[in-house]
């Protein structure tokens, strides 16, 4: 193999592992934007479970009626 091939050879490389980690790169990214996306949605959640205890903590305070007598 001659030095003109060796270096073809590596430039053809090259240019496969650079459209790899393009590739790579733009999962990440979307991966990333995922992750921020469920972490607002899930904060939300959290929000919106505390509000609903708090509603339910005013309506009916925890332990207010006594147990059933079969307790």
């Amino acid at each position: 193999m001659t030095d003109a091939e060796r270096l073809t050879e590596l430039e053809i490389r090259i240019a496969y592992l650079e459209d790899a980690l393009a590739a790579l790169d733009a999962v990440i990214t979307r991966q990333a934007d995922l992750v921020d996306r469920l972490e607002r949605h899930n904060r939300s959640l959290g929000e919106t479970v505390q509000a609903l205890r708090e509603r339910l903590e005013d309506v009916a305070p925890v332990g207010a009626e006594p147990p059933p007598p079969h307790y």
